[in-house]
């Protein structure tokens, strides 16, 4: 845990580090780097590792150690994260275009 942290916080400083401490829009940009990594990085890395532990459920790799575990819900959970990227991708579009106004 106190690695996840550290770690964490020096991302937030990496997304931070990218304007100057006194920009206004620091808050801003540091929101965006995160939607981004989150949209592009973190949520299709993790809907592949759900596709594959759902092949692995499907094919009964594992159903003595843990039994019970339905295949179906491993493909949902990768269908919901690459419906969240998409849906947060589809909101930083509009937000981006809603900026410069309606042409």
């Amino acid at each position: 845990m106190c690695l996840m942290i550290s770690g964490l916080l020096r991302g937030v400083e990496k997304f931070a580090s990218q304007a100057a401490w006194n920009n206004p829009d620091l808050i801003w940009i540091t929101l965006v780097g995160l939607v981004n990594w989150t949209c592009d990085v973190f949520m299709p890395v993790y809907a592949v590792l759900q596709v594959l532990q759902g092949v692995l459920a499907f094919g009964g790799v594992g159903h003595r150690i843990y039994h019970g575990m339905p295949w179906i819900r491993h493909f949902a959970a990768a269908g919901m994260a690459l419906a969240l990227s998409g849906l947060l991708r589809l909101a930083e579009f509009f937000v981006r275009r809603g900026v410069g106004g309606i042409s």
